[in-house]
């Protein structure tokens, strides 16, 4: 409860509400987390791994363009932003946080004719890479994009020294799961879901 209340009044003083990610690595603090107000668990996800060359990506979509930025362009922004809403989610949530990012990223986009159809990004620390962000335009899903821009990813990745890979997924996002299952993203690790103070 102690360190309950300090994240609480941290997130408080900084304007944001609280949320906590609990992971099922831990046995969750349900009691202390009704008391403060936190409402019911949601966002039901799973953290998926692959060790670099593992397994290759498709070679259909190796042959895909993907375009590798050191820092979000302002097109990859605007997809992102665009393709958060398609999601449902506050696009500006998503494109905030990466203003913090100290670690060295990478900023995949597969354009067809001039537009940006897919995105996604790594983030590298202590050997380890994280893939977030990953989104297809509606229109363009099941042609391979976000499999490229994630296999370009992993190639990044690795030769920047990653050891590990590893990405979040929502558990009832069947065709993102399917995906990752092709890319050697097969060994679950945990899974975790949000309380929000509310």
């Amino acid at each position: 409860p102690p360190g309950l209340a300090a994240i609480v009044a941290a997130y408080r003083d900084a304007g944001l509400p609280a949320i906590v990610r609990l992971p099922t690595l831990i046995d969750p603090p349900t009691r202390a987390l009704d008391d403060a107000g936190f409402a019911a668990a949601e966002g039901a996800s799973t953290t998926l791994a692959l060790v670099p060359g593992a397994m290759p990506a498709p070679p259909a979509m190796r042959a895909t363009r993907i375009a590798i930025d050191p820092a979000p362009t302002p097109a990859w922004r605007a997809a992102r932003r665009r393709l958060s809403l398609v999601a449902g989610a506050g696009a500006e949530d998503h494109l905030e946080p990466l203003a913090w990012l100290r670690a060295p990223a990478w900023f995949a986009s597969a354009a067809v004719d001039g537009a940006t159809r897919a995105v996604a990004f790594a983030a590298l620390t202590d050997g380890i890479a994280i893939i977030e962000a990953v989104a297809t335009d509606p229109d363009w899903r099941g042609r391979g994009l976000a499999g490229a821009c994630v296999a370009a990813l992993v190639d990044r990745a690795t030769v920047a020294g990653a050891v590990r890979i590893a990405l979040q997924v929502a558990r009832d996002n069947a065709a993102a799961l399917a995906l990752y299952r092709r890319l050697g993203f097969t060994c679950q690790l945990y899974d975790y879901s949000y309380r929000r103070r509310g």
